[in-house]
């Protein structure tokens, strides 16, 4: 009898063993099945914002196209030049101000988001949704043409000449020299 009590234990002790192998396997497959899900889900959302990103791109490209190189009147209404004034203005800022193209961003793309800031007088928040671009971006390419068109100031700036004393002219007679 005792040797059939023993034999029952040990039989015990063997499931109970076999039992919690099968619970480690299981949470083994578990934790496998969530890594490759997560490794899966990753790999998605990278694929997923290299197409957000394409499409980012088209988006600024389109905006672009349609604000300078429709025609003068839309040109005019974004920028308040017309196109051949607007390129002139870009070949001088490129020239003498020194303004180079950043790798995402062409001199054309920086001086018209600049002027359309100037003409309509429009905050960052809605120059990022028109441009597409980031409010950090919009800001540092807004500084860097605004110092090359500070470079270009002798030549876009006619330097005053001044009054004479013996100037007839009735407009000046109120003021001291």
């Amino acid at each position: 009898m005792a040797h059939l009590m023993e034999a029952c234990e040990r039989k015990k002790r063997i499931i109970t063993i076999l039992i919690m192998h099968l619970e480690m396997l299981n949470l083994f497959t578990l934790m496998t099945m969530m890594l490759c899900y997560f490794a899966l889900s990753n790999r998605l959302k990278k694929r997923k914002r290299k197409w957000d990103c394409y499409e980012r791109s088209l988006v600024r490209e389109v905006h672009f196209q349609r604000i300078i190189y429709t025609s003068d009147v839309a040109c005019i209404e974004n920028t308040r030049m017309d196109r051949p004034a607007f390129h002139k203005l870009c070949e001088m800022l490129k020239g003498i101000g020194g303004l180079v193209p950043t790798r995402h961003m062409c001199v054309e793309e920086l001086v018209a988001m600049f002027l359309h800031i100037l003409a309509h007088h429009v905050k960052n928040r809605m120059i990022r949704r028109q441009f597409v671009r980031s409010g950090e971006t919009i800001s540092r390419h807004f500084m860097s043409v605004l110092l090359a068109l500070v470079k270009c100031h002798k030549e876009l700036l006619k330097q005053p000449q001044p009054i004479l004393e013996n100037n007839t002219d009735e407009r000046w007679k109120y003021f001291k020299v």
